[in-house]
């Protein structure tokens, strides 16, 4: 019932039960991160089945450190590959300026 002046009452569920949508980099870190609070995590995929894109991922030492925290940086060793050299370029002008690693 409505009565004026009143505060809303928010309903909270004490479920430890997470929906996470889409197996891509975030939803399985999410994933990863809540299973390892005690959550119970299920995660949705659109993809029938994982696969590559084509695309390379450059991940920085703070994503790299939360993988190690994940405790997966282990398991995806042997699938790193240190860039030779790194080309960045402007996106108004499409030139670039290169650097070796």
């Amino acid at each position: 019932m409505f009565q004026p002046g009143a505060r809303p009452t928010i309903a909270v569920t004490s479920s430890r039960n997470i929906v996470v949508a889409g197996a891509g980099i975030g939803g399985l870190a999410a994933a990863l991160a809540l299973a390892a609070r005690g959550f119970r995590v299920s995660v949705f995929e659109q993809a029938p089945r994982p696969e590559e894109t084509g695309a390379g991922i450059q991940l920085a030492p703070n994503a790299t450190r939360i993988l190690r925290d994940l405790g997966v940086a282990d398991r995806l060793k042997p699938a790193v590959v240190v860039p030779e050299a790194l080309v960045v370029r402007s996106g108004a002008s499409g030139r670039g300026s290169s650097a070796c690693i």
